[in-house]
């Protein structure tokens, strides 16, 4: 029944329940638990009358079951009863989370919105983990001025600058990426020197599709700590060869798709550098977190230069970071992996383009990671040239794609779908994640009885989604396999395909 409950199959665990309390009727957790299916099936008397049956037996959770009987009478329209209940469980323990939980929803609903958030703010640091929590400041945060709700209930200032991206970060994982991205940024305007907050800002940037203002961010982190540097390399020399490629106007613009591109040159030596901290390297060869978060920035630069078809300067870029990057630090067991992992992508795909960029028509290549293989080759598609064109959706599995689903690949999918015009041809790419790791994770916590189970409910997402996108866009789609890429993944990925 508990696992029922998890996955929301509330009929299937009232069953098992109510065989349950045939067995053992005096099982004082069966009528919690009762209590809880109940309410999200919407029998509000039914749980009433568990969570008294608890009340009753004197259980040690008296001030939970109070909570619980108060949320059941304010949706069940006793909303004055249940808010003095809440208020009963506070005065006897302020920080009891549930009934603080409770109470802030009431003062959301009852438009208190300044003492909502207060109470949210001190809730997530009492259940920082907590879904419903981060869910409830969430959607706190998209209200009307709730950014600015935010940041009067916490001091200005450098010391606020970890608060800031904490927040960012909770709210980003649920759908408030414009949000997000504008809390990051206060954090990067409060210390301007901090690489991980510049980091964070560039990556909700690309979430939300703004990739030449990622890149901004970026260029202009590295101006403003022109010094710093990991190993040999400092943000200067970034810098520089981002301002060559721009021309003197200063517009990435000039730099995209259609340039007329110069080869790739040899990277002139420069002058002294100085590192994040003192010395370069720790004796054992590692860096600290701040030289890969800035080395990340250098990753996710030609990450955004390469997707957005500014192949010379990428090339320039990745012969003037490689060194470091060679140097032996063991990235892909750090942090900045899933960075690192792009960039290696980045530099071998570089070795299979012919410069300049002919113009094509684009056709469109909309995927996770694997969109990039085929980026910027040329192709003949129904008897004419067509250029492969990258709309990338980091870490999207088509089961994102749900409606109930408020993480920000979700969002990130659909800021970037609105990027390609209507009429166009467009290659989707997704699935390979869900086969590599969704599908199992499901099935090991009983969301599907079955792998196959799995596939299919999956596979009718994505394919009634994209149907909907071609209704409504006027697109041309086009469904890419998923691709095999190891050799673990196979025979699930064969599954996928055929179905």
């Amino acid at each position: 029944a508990i696992i029922e409950t998890r996955n929301g199959r509330h009929e299937k665990a009232l069953r098992l329940l109510e065989r349950a309390l045939q067995t053992n009727s005096s099982m004082i957790s069966l009528y919690s638990l009762l209590g809880d299916v109940k309410f999200a099936l919407q029998d509000y008397e039914g749980a009433l009358e568990a969570y008294k049956r608890v009340l009753a037996s004197g259980s040690d959770a008296q001030n939970n079951t109070k909570v619980s009987i108060g949320k059941t009478l304010y949706h069940g329209g006793m909303r004055g009863t249940a808010i003095e209940l809440f208020k009963n469980v506070l005065r006897s323990n302020e920080h009891h989370p549930e009934a603080l939980l409770q109470y802030a929803h009431a003062l959301r609903d009852a438009g208190w919105m300044e003492d909502a958030t207060r109470a949210f703010l001190k809730l997530l640091t009492l259940k920082p983990d907590d879904k419903e929590v981060r869910r409830g400041l969430t959607q706190l945060v998209r209200d009307e001025d709730g950014v600015q709700r935010v940041l009067c209930e916490l001091q200005s200032g450098s010391q606020s600058a970890a608060a800031l991206a904490f927040l960012a970060t909770v709210i980003r994982d649920h759908g408030a990426i414009e949000e997000a991205a504008l809390l990051y940024k206060q954090a990067v305007e409060y210390q301007p020197s901090h690489p991980g907050y510049a980091l964070s800002y560039a990556h909700a940037l690309e979430v939300c599709g703004k990739l030449d203002e990622a890149f901004d961010a970026i260029v202009d982190f590295c101006r403003r700590n022109a010094n710093l540097c990991v190993g040999n390399l400092r943000c200067l020399e970034l810098v520089h060869e981002v301002e060559l490629a721009q021309g003197l106007d200063g517009s990435f613009a000039n730099t995209f798709l259609g340039e007329e591109n110069a080869p790739i040159r040899e990277i002139p030596s420069k002058c002294p550098r100085f590192s994040v901290r003192e010395g370069a390297c720790s004796a054992d060869g590692f860096l600290v977190p701040e030289e890969l978060d800035v080395l990340a920035l250098f990753f996710t630069l030609v990450k955004i230069v390469y997707v957005r078809g500014a192949l010379t300067l990428a090339g320039q870029l990745i012969q003037l970071i490689e060194p470091t990057r060679a140097a032996g630090h063991d990235l892909h067991l750090t942090h900045i992996r899933n960075e690192h992992a792009y960039f290696c992508c980045m530099d071998q795909l570089m070795g299979y383009h012919f410069l300049p960029l002919v113009k094509r028509k684009p056709l469109f290549v909309m995927g996770d990671s694997h969109s990039l293989s085929p980026a910027w080759h040329e192709i003949v598609f129904k008897g004419e040239p067509r250029l492969l064109w990258p709309m990338l959706v980091t870490g999207c599995k088509a089961w994102h794609l749900r409606p109930q689903s408020d993480f920000y690949p979700k969002h990130n999918f659909w800021r970037v779908l609105r990027q390609i015009p209507a009429g166009s041809d467009v290659i989707f790419l997704f699935g390979e994640i869900d086969c590599r790791e969704g599908l199992l994770v499901a099935v090991e916590r009983c969301q599907y009885e079955t792998i196959q189970e799995g596939i299919e409910y999956t596979v009718e997402l994505y394919v009634s989604v994209l149907q909907e996108i071609a209704r409504k866009h006027k697109f041309g789609v086009l469904v890419h396999p998923v691709l095999p890429v190891l050799n673990e993944c196979r025979p699930l990925v064969l599954a996928f395909n055929r179905v």
